[in-house]
């Protein structure tokens, strides 16, 4: 019992930590940590749906409407209360499914007030396989948690 008892206190001391109990975390700050359904306009115009999880290990999950690109995949760190910054990594496919190009996502993002949607800002470099960079592109972003209720 008394194994259980050290276990359930560490694992609450992780989630108090990370300030993601609930989406407003114990400590009165907004969380990331959770899925969201987002969508991205760039300087464009041009709007592009996508589905975004912000993992408790400080990792990002990103999957895109484009069968062209790869799921993103990165991390995440807090820079405020209700702020964070971001990068993750795709890959843009060519015709046969292969990888031509890397697309690299830094991103913004600040978490409202009552945790249930963010708002963001990205700069996104295209790259070769070798990492030289070919083209860049910015926008916003805007998301909606993803709740069971």
């Amino acid at each position: 019992m008394l194994m259980k008892k050290h276990a359930w206190y560490g694992f609450v001391a992780i989630l108090l930590l990370a300030g993601t109990t609930t989406p407003a975390s114990a400590a009165g700050f907004s969380t990331i940590v959770g899925s969201w359904q987002a969508l991205s306009t760039l300087d464009t115009g041009e709007e592009a749906p996508g589905l975004f999880t912000f993992s408790i290990d400080r990792t990002w999950i990103s999957t895109g409407n484009d069968a062209a690109f790869s799921n993103g995949h990165g991390a995440w760190k807090r820079t405020g209360p209700r702020t964070f910054t971001a990068k993750n990594k795709a890959f843009i496919l060519d015709e046969a499914g292969g990888v031509s190009l890397v697309l690299t996502n830094h991103t913004d993002l600040e978490v409202s007030a009552d945790g249930k949607s963010f708002t963001a800002v990205f700069t996104t470099e295209v790259s070769l396989l070798d990492g030289t960079v070919i083209d860049s592109f910015s926008g916003t972003s805007t998301g909606t948690r993803i709740t069971a209720n």
